[in-house]
């Protein structure tokens, strides 16, 4: 079925047809027990849009206190039942889930392009990234949940019970399956608050978590994982974790809510690429002008780690240039097309926000005299949507301030460039003297310091920058991406997913000592 329906909703695209594309989508959709459980007839429900036509395609039920109040129950019964089982059984039960994912890939897959208006080929990359976790699992939960015994002193860890996972629209699946597969190693039940933008793909998902359950060689409940839809304070407030991955203003809602109890945030980065002039003796211009246009145009530049900011030494104006040119001649509009075919780049913005804080930061910098490269309009005929004023195809646009010296204008740009706008959109800033300049610029204006990247063939520029700046994840000479599992993702902090203390994440860590040597001993 998946082949065909691919071949409908890719069609449906093509002609503009909104109307087949919804009727096909909510037939595929309908196949799964948990989609007919949660759609709603009711237009007052939540609104479930297609960022590719920018219309919505369906309506869902959204969790509500009394629904909430029993996911959470049932989820810490399911923990206790859960956690008494050994830890390599419950390894053994998330390589059975990776196993049923991965039978409904395709599905999965099809949910992401069809909410989001991801290409294809990069929700098959998300499905990649997502995979790396069970096997991170496999290799690490143990010896990071393990007990052990220092002298007199024994750690070990318990499940905290029932944890929340909440999902992201621009990555719905692979950043909720890091905290999915580290709740469960640790022996939680899971409920996933699958993301108002792009909730489709718990469908599927649920399909082959039902199917793993049914199959495992032990006894599970059934509740062990559990999904709810839209936002519930209830079940937020209340839950034993909360994992979040999402904008700084929702983060900062949660922490209010949870009131100290343990939490995993993972907010917006400014992310910024440095290139020095020793870049140039080992790659070309055109080759680190490539990495960066990676990173920040396809997906449309909805990553939490794609380039934001760019700032080049003095004498790598050849990157900068060669970066301009690929924005400024339209190279891009040849990536943007029907996410569905394969080779499509760049697909729709995924909400009209994100187009006009774009449209407000170009509209700004031209009142400002910054250069804009690139223009917003998608001026080729290979996506009919991008004509549509309801939705959002943008092409890549860069703008340069570098012309800009006063002291007062520049504190001012630099006070909106920081902040993250999920956009296609590159800013470049005054060329810097050497790699002090670099620090200065990164430290004053990346103060989340999630991600960044450092183009340079010199090793002690290398390791000045990496230990002054204190960027969670660096990039050596590519654009900055989210090296989790195997490498910590995250704010500077705060609880961070990935590396040699991920699973201990999702439990509570509990010690006991053993006083029994200093205890006088009856005398017989």
């Amino acid at each position: 079925m998946t082949d065909a329906i691919y071949h409908t909703l890719s069609q449906a695209v093509d002609n503009n047809d909104i109307s087949s594309f919804r009727a096909a989508y909510y037939t595929f959709l309908s196949q799964f027990p948990s989609f007919t459980q949660a759609v709603s007839a009711s237009a007052h429900d939540i609104e479930v849009r297609s960022a590719i036509f920018g219309e919505a395609v369906y309506h869902l039920h959204a969790t509500n206190d009394s629904e909430a109040h029993n996911m959470l129950a049932k989820s810490r019964a399911a923990s206790q039942r859960f956690s008494m089982l050994p830890l390599d059984d419950r390894l053994d039960f998330l390589t059975l889930l990776e196993a049923k994912i991965a039978e409904r890939l395709d599905d999965i897959m099809l949910t992401i392009t069809a909410d989001t208006g991801k290409p294809i080929d990069l929700a098959r990359a998300e499905m990649q990234k997502g995979k790396e976790w069970f096997h991170f699992a496999r290799e690490h939960a143990a010896e990071q949940l393990a007990t052990t015994i220092h002298g007199t002193i024994t750690s070990s860890y318990r499940p905290l019970g029932a944890a929340q996972i909440i999902g992201a629209y621009n990555y719905p699946y692979a950043l909720a399956i890091s905290g999915i597969v580290g709740a469960l190693a640790a022996g939680n039940g899971v409920i996933i608050t699958a993301p108002l933008k792009a909730p489709s793909w718990i469908f599927p998902f649920y399909q082959a978590v039902c199917q793993a359950l049914h199959t495992f060689a032990l006894p599970l409940p059934e509740q062990l994982i559990q999904y709810s839809i839209g936002i519930n304070q209830l079940l937020t407030s209340q839950a034993d974790l909360v994992q979040f991955v999402g904008n700084d203003l929702t983060a900062d809602h949660i922490r209010a809510l949870r009131e100290g109890k343990k939490t995993i945030l993972e907010m917006s980065g400014t992310n910024m690429v440095i290139v020095m002039l020793s870049a140039l003796r080992d790659y070309t211009a055109e080759t680190i002008a490539e990495a960066i246009y990676n990173g920040f145009a396809p997906a449309t530049g909805q990553r939490c780690t794609a380039p934001r900011i760019l700032c080049a030494q003095h004498g790598s104006e050849a990157v900068v240039k060669a970066l301009i040119a690929r924005v400024a001649n339209n190279l891009s509009n040849h990536h943007i097309g029907n996410p569905f075919h394969p080779g499509t780049k760049i697909g729709p913005l995924v909400d009209h926000h994100a187009y006009l804080k774009m449209q407000d930061m170009i509209a700004t910098a031209k009142k400002f005299g910054a250069t804009i490269y690139g223009q917003m309009d998608v001026n080729n005929n290979s996506i009919p949507q991008a004509h549509l004023s309801h939705a959002l195809f943008v092409s890549p646009v860069i703008i340069d301030w570098s012309a800009i010296h006063d002291p007062s204008r520049i504190g001012h740009i630099y006070a909106m460039i920081k902040h993250e706008i999920f956009a296609p959109l590159l800013h470049i800033i005054h060329p810097i003297h050497q790699l002090d300049d670099a620090v200065a610029i990164t430290n004053t204006l990346d103060k989340q310091r999630l991600a960044g990247s450092l183009f340079s063939c010199d090793n002690n520029e290398i390791t000045t920058y990496r230990t002054s700046t204190s960027l969670t994840s660096l990039t050596i000479n590519g654009a900055p991406k989210d090296h989790s599992p195997y490498a910590v993702h995250g704010h500077p902090g705060s609880n961070k997913i990935g590396g040699d203390k991920h699973f201990s994440l999702y439990a509570d860590q509990v010690f006991s000592v053993d006083m029994s040597a200093t205890l006088p001993k009856r005398l017989h």
